[in-house]
């Protein structure tokens, strides 16, 4: 074993307001023990570093921390495992130690697993593991009824995911009947969401069941610095781990939950493929040259459809790009976060969301432009009566943040002018 200090220069965290969990969750048990397999077989490839060694650590210990309640055995064995690597709190596992461990460490990943899932049968263990602990498979009494059917912590199973809708009310044509579909969308497709936070200094009178945030100054600025302004001040005021940002122009067409929304890709590079003398092309070079800088890569994340982020983590890119962010041209901020976090594509862009950014005239043709899709998305120039009111034929009713008789007069007020 060889002897190491408390690392120095770490970052300072960011703390949220929520209390940490403080009851067992088996679900929490897997993630920990998949991560200390991770970390194992990473510090195994050479990242033999004390940070690395601290973070195997501390998941074996949440590990065994989460795991109590959730089974008579699994506590111990994994604390056993964690003393055999690191007896002394100040000591480091030497690599054939680490290398040895770690089948133990997968076979108490699995058992977690099954835990968790109760998918595999009482007994039944995959092939070359003992089978999980007789406490889990015959319940004998209210006890140990308790124990084996673990509760899922506030951070996992049913945690819900709040919602961001910057808007800028006058940049409507259609007042503001985008919104109005877009939250209908969200009302009957979209399940497993929080709050929706409308971030907008004169928001329609006719919203309601929506957190408004109206009190940020974005008077003359560029639209990119608004709206990383306007996401920042709505999850500083989130309390949820993830948060959804979803433009008002935007569509859902199809049922999915909301920690299901994913990432995609079209191909594009900022720094080589938007070279024109465009305001939006300036905004997407001087995002590449910002992430370029820090040797981050610089794909065009810009999908005009709803993104998922974790909060803090968004929250995060503050003390990193704070100053390029509120530049006079401002960053693009799909692009800085997924760059920066290395999110990954779960696929073409182009094969999941319809872009109508043209009049494409007859309902024949916008009906073949979305077959297949599970999101829309639009521009003024898309929006135009035809779509309007084949949008409005899919989501006629209106959704529970909207008030209807004040939505029909203002409607009708504006028709009168």
């Amino acid at each position: 074993m060889k002897s190491t200090n408390t690392p120095a220069g770490l970052a300072p965290v960011e703390f949220s307001p929520r209390l940490i969990n403080q009851h067992s969750c088996i679900n929490c048990t897997y993630k920990h023990l998949s991560s200390a397999l991770v970390i194992a077989g990473e510090i195994l490839q050479g990242y033999d570093t004390p940070e690395y060694h601290i973070y195997l650590l501390g998941n074996l210990n949440e590990a065994q921390e989460q795991s109590i309640g959730t089974s008579h055995r699994l506590p111990t064995m994994i604390r056993d495992l964690r003393l055999q690597l690191y007896p002394e709190a100040t000591a480091i596992a030497d690599l054939a130690t680490i290398n040895h461990a770690i089948p133990k460490l997968r076979q108490l990943a699995i058992i977690a697993g099954q835990i968790a899932s109760r998918h595999s049968a009482p007994g039944i263990a995959p092939t070359g593991l003992a089978p999980v602990e007789q406490s889990y498979q015959a319940p004998q009494s209210g006890a140990q009824q308790a124990i084996t059917q673990p509760k899922p912590c506030s951070g996992c199973g049913k945690s819900t995911v709040d919602i961001i809708i910057p808007l800028k009310i006058e940049d409507s044509k259609a007042d503001n009947l985008e919104l109005r579909l877009a939250l209908r969308s969200i009302e009957r497709h979209l399940t497993g969401i929080g709050r929706i936070f409308i971030v907008c200094p004169n928001p329609p009178a006719w919203l309601k069941n929506v957190t408004l945030i109206t009190d940020i100054p974005n008077a003359g600025l560029r639209k990119a610095v608004s709206i990383y302004r306007n996401l920042r001040a709505a999850m500083l005021q989130s309390t949820t781990k993830q948060v959804i940002w979803l433009s008002d122009d935007s569509i859902i067409l199809k049922p999915t939950t909301a920690k299901n929304i994913k990432f995609y890709h079209n191909g594009s590079d900022l720094a080589t493929d938007f070279t024109g003398k465009r305001f939006w092309h300036r905004i997407l070079r001087n995002t590449a040259a910002a992430l370029a800088k820090r040797n981050y890569l610089t794909l065009n994340c810009e999908s005009h459809m709803p993104m998922l982020f974790d909060r803090r983590k968004f929250l995060a890119l503050d003390a990193e790009f704070g100053n390029e962010f509120q530049s006079d041209l401002g960053l693009v901020s799909y692009s800085i976060y997924c760059n920066r976090y290395r999110v990954h594509s779960a696929g073409s862009m182009d094969d999941i969301k319809a872009t109508l950014e043209l009049n494409l005239g007859t309902t024949a043709q916008i009906t073949a432009a979305i077959a297949n899709r599970q999101f829309i998305s639009y521009d003024d120039k898309g929006f135009t009566p035809t779509l309007q009111a084949y949008l409005t034929n899919i989501f006629p009713t209106p959704s529970k943040y909207e008030r209807v008789q004040q939505a029909a007069a203002q409607r009708n007020e504006q028709k009168g002018k």
